[in-house]
């Protein structure tokens, strides 16, 4: 009989590499004639999506700051600067900008 143990070790080493999550960050613009730029992604299961710095050229007193609007697997929603939104599998994540006149936002993508 052939001992285990060696090819056990071997997996539980090389077992954190396999399941490493990845990080990218992606861009969505849409200028002030309202013609969207939205950044789209293919994610290969669950990810969590952050919005990162979203900025508007129109910043008027009572009028909400900018934002990412977040699609996708399991979700459609308004993510505040900072806030995050969890995807539910394996699709196309889609991110655009709400403000006012030009606005740019970007988003942390781990999955």
């Amino acid at each position: 009989m052939k001992p285990v143990v060696p090819v056990v070790v071997l997996l539980l080493t090389c077992l954190p590499q396999i399941v490493q999550a990845r990080t990218r960050t992606v861009h969505a613009t849409q200028t002030a004639t309202c013609n969207r730029h939205p950044a789209k992604v293919a994610v290969q299961g669950p990810a969590s999506v952050t919005c990162v710095n979203p900025t508007q050229s129109l910043q008027k007193p009572g009028n909400p700051p900018a934002s990412c609007y977040v699609t996708g697997p399991g979700v459609a929603q308004q993510v505040p600067n900072g806030g995050n939104v969890e995807i539910s599998g394996a699709g196309t994540v889609i991110l655009s900008c709400q403000g006012s006149g030009s606005l740019s936002c970007s988003a942390r993508i781990e999955d």
